[in-house]
Formats: C-alpha cells, sequence, structure tokens
C-alpha cells in the first residue's frame, strides 16, 4: 500500500489531518500534492473539496488523479458536490 494508505484505513478518523494535507496540496513537489489529495479518499465526502481542487493543480499528476476520481469513484451521495467541478473539469480538460 502507498504511503497514503494508512489514511485511506483510517477513514473518518483522518479528517483531524485535512488540513495538513491541505498544506501538502499547495506544495511544490508533485509527488507530496498528489499523495495528500490521495490520502482523502477515506473521508467520505470531505474528500470532494480536495479533488475538485486537485482539477486545477498546477502538476499534471495531480490534475489527472482528481479527474479519475472524480469520474469513476463518485457514489451517488456525491452527486450535489460533483456538479461543483463541472467548471474546473472545463477549465482543465475543455
Amino acid at each position: 500500500m502507498r504511503r497514503y494508505g494508512a489514511f485511506i484505513v483510517l477513514g473518518e478518523n483522518a479528517i483531524p489531518a485535512l488540513p495538513q494535507l491541505r498544506m501538502f496540496m499547495d506544495g511544490t513537489n508533485g509527488d507530496p500534492p498528489c499523495a495528500a489529495m490521495m490520502a482523502t479518499c477515506g473521508t467520505g465526502s470531505n474528500a470532494i473539496p480536495f479533488f475538485i481542487s486537485g482539477l486545477t493543480n498546477q502538476f499534471a499528476d495531480v490534475r489527472n488523479e482528481a479527474a479519475n476520481y472524480i469520474s469513476q469513484n463518485f457514489t451517488n451521495q456525491f452527486l450535489g458536490q460533483r456538479d461543483h467541478s463541472c467548471p474546473s473539469f472545463r477549465k482543465t480538460f475543455g
């Protein structure tokens, strides 16, 4: 399991770490921002803002992972939130 796997396993117990993960997403190296974004996966709807902001990240890997997650992994409980990502999708991939 990748280094962010422990956060995913923690699920919603990882919510207190979200502010620090947000700081890593704003980093200057492409690997930590991508790992930070993926680490939020287990936090349910709390992860949505991370993936939406990932769509406009400066690193292509982060943008691609965000687009992949949003397009393939969102369930019905996230549909209203996913609508907020449409402008970012258009801006990034349009």
